[in-house]
This record gives C-alpha cells, structure tokens and sequence, in this order.
C-alpha cells in the first residue's frame, strides 16, 4: 500500500527469485494494488536470460499458485493473470516500471521504434491461432528473426548486424577464465556447488 500510494514502480524474476528460495511470487499482490510491474530476467548465471522464458515461468507460477489456493478452498481453480497481461509485463509495463513508458514500451508516433520480428512459420508456433498465447507460452529465442532499436537493425533474417558474435564469446570466456583463475579454481572443471544444481 505505501509503495503504490508513493507511485513506486516494480521489476519482478520469478524465475531467479524461484531459484533462489525469496519465498512466493510477489506479481500478483503487486498487480493487485496497482504498482506498475515489469519482468525482468535479473542474473543470467542460472536462468537463461532471455524474456520468452521469463514470461513463462512468470503465468506458470501465478497460475500454480492461484490452482493450489482455489483448490485447498474446493473450488474451482481460476487463473488471475493471462497471457496478454505477462506480455504487456515484458513490454509496456516493464517500460512504466523503469520510467520509460513515454520513450519506449508500446509502437507509437513520437516513440523509440524498438521492434522485435518472430518467425511464426516454425514448428513451435505453428499452427498459429493465438498470436499473444502463441509468444507468451512457446515462443523461443529462436523464432527471434528481426531486432529494431530506435529503428537501427541489430539482428535481421536471424543474424546479428554489426556484431561479431564469435568476438563476443571469446571475450565472455576470457573474462571467465580470469575471474576463475582469480579465484583459484581455474585447473578444476566447473561446476556448481550442489545447493544450486
């Protein structure tokens, strides 16, 4: 209540905040109280990263929740978020919820032109009936076939523009082989501690 009486603003992870024991999904009872609320990805060192995937743990776990609670009450389970709101989560709210709305978030005259193209002609979106529930519950980075940012190309036809992908990795795998040898573990095979796996 203070924080939407304050006109604060919230980015919520499920999917690191699921993964990191921070208890239940706060998006409802934010929602709920009108708090403008976008999604985010977080840390991408153990959830993948990208929105497509965060937009489908975000309805999982709300629905889940909403299932279990109807249940215990012997009702019927009800779903209180749909796909359109965790799409408008990824865009537009998430955009209010940085402050940003009047720049980006929604295509618009007077508006930064970011655009992203998904190819529907693959298996997983195909057939295609519902074009909202088809991104939000199967879409993949890799239906990803266009990017636009303020009109400028980064990715067209499914490759990047301008940007050498092969030059990024190395550098992220250098900066990996840095910090680990940093921390003393550069001789010994990867991998997490077993709290996490």
């Amino acid at each position: 209540m203070i924080v939407a009486a304050a006109g604060g603003r919230a980015s919520v992870s499920p999917e690191v905040e699921a993964n990191m024991g921070h208890g239940r999904a706060a998006t409802a009872r934010l929602r709920s109280r009108g708090i403008p609320t976008g999604l985010s990805a977080d840390l991408c060192t153990n959830v993948g990263g990208d929105l497509f995937g965060a937009m489908r743990v975000a309805i999982a776990l709300q629905r889940g929740e909403d299932h279990a609670a109807a249940l215990a009450r012997g009702e019927t389970p009800r779903a209180s978020m749909t796909a359109r709101e965790v799409l408008a989560m990824a865009t537009v709210e998430g955009a209010r919820a940085c402050g940003l709305d009047d720049r980006i978030g929604t295509l618009q005259i007077g508006k930064q032109a970011d655009v992203v193209l998904l190819r529907t002609d693959m298996a997983n979106l195909a057939p295609m009936s519902d074009p909202v529930g088809a991104v939000v519950h199967a879409a993949g980075t890799h239906n990803v076939d266009s990017v636009y940012v303020a009109g400028r190309p980064v990715k067209r036809a499914g490759a990047f523009v301008d940007i050498d992908l092969r030059s990024v990795i190395a550098r992220a795998t250098a900066s990996r082989d840095f910090l680990m040898g940093a921390a003393g573990v550069a001789d010994q095979p990867w991998c997490p501690p077993a709290h996490q796996g």
